[in-house]
């Protein structure tokens, strides 16, 4: 997200030191990505990155309960993946207590990763057939291109349910929204379909 929230870095370095027992000296806001809040940390020798979900942006007229439970399952899935030996998934890391997500507030739910250095790509569906499967043959998996293709779609179709649930509900003119607005013109171009 692009747009900073409301929250006070403090909070989030005082859940670093006693959800993860990491003592943060150093939180900058990464305004990467497109649906979570991010934020490089550092201890002065180990670095993590942080994403945080607003639950009230991301409920989409579900309760914020169902919404908290959406990211939490999700990254449980990549932590149980990655405990499987896939080292291609990056996994949030566990707090003391072995849970993979900390609720900040009501509002706010934080997972936190590994930092890892790479190359950073637009955030979007890659733009071709063949990007997806090169990305996927990283995997050692067998790939079927129907079922990426059904992907796609099923990525797509919830992407424009994404954006239309932004412009139901009040907004004001972020570069969130316009962000959004730029991604929802893509999905209503009729030579996409």
């Amino acid at each position: 997200m692009f747009t900073r929230p409301d929250l006070d870095d403090g909070a989030i370095i005082d859940a670093l030191h006693f959800r993860w027992s990491f003592n943060a000296t150093h939180i900058e806001y990464a305004p990467v990505g497109f649906g979570s809040h991010h934020w490089h940390v550092s201890d002065g020798q180990n670095r993590r990155f942080v994403t945080i979900d607003d639950l009230h942006a991301k409920h989409h007229g579900r309760t914020v309960d169902a919404a908290r439970h959406r990211p939490t399952s999700a990254l449980a899935s990549a932590a149980r993946l990655r405990s499987a030996d896939l080292d291609f998934v990056v996994a949030p890391l566990p707090t003391i207590d072995a849970a993979i997500t900390f609720d900040l507030s009501d509002r706010y739910v934080m997972a936190v990763y590994p930092h890892l250095d790479g190359d950073q790509r637009d955030y979007g569906p890659y733009a071709t057939q063949a990007e997806r499967l090169a990305v996927l043959e990283r995997t050692g998996a067998s790939i079927d291109p129907d079922a990426i293709e059904l992907y796609r779609l099923c990525w797509d179709l919830s992407e424009v349910g994404i954006y239309i649930s932004e412009f139901r509900q009040p907004h004001t003119t972020t570069d969130d929204i316009l962000t959004a607005w730029d991604n929802l013109q893509v999905f209503l171009d009729s030579t996409r379909w």
